[in-house]
């Protein structure tokens, strides 16, 4: 079955020295995750809202993975090992609907 894991960063920005080991780990992740399919956002996203105004927007949405896993609990077993959540982030998990 199909899970799309939303990543997204922590309330704080990393150190300095972070940012290296933060690289190296999604580079790690990215090699052993075996995704479906992966997307990393990038700056100037934008907010369209019911009414049509814009607005910038400001959240910590950084990227999405779709992965391959049998069961929802081994789908957020993968999600726990993910630099999101080792450098203060979290990761949502969706199970696909099944037509």
């Amino acid at each position: 079955m199909k899970y799309l894991f939303v990543y997204y960063s922590g309330d704080r920005p990393l150190a300095a020295e972070e940012h290296q080991k933060n690289r190296e780990a999604w580079h790690s992740w990215n090699a052993n995750l075996h995704e479906t399919y992966g997307i990393r956002t990038a700056a100037g996203a934008k907010v369209v809202a019911s009414d049509k105004s814009v607005s910038d927007y400001t959240g910590g949405l950084r990227g999405v993975s779709i992965i391959d896993a049998d069961s929802l609990d081994e789908a957020v077993e993968k999600a726990k090992m993910s630099p999101s959540v080792q450098f203060g982030g979290h990761v949502e998990v969706f199970a696909e609907f099944e037509r």
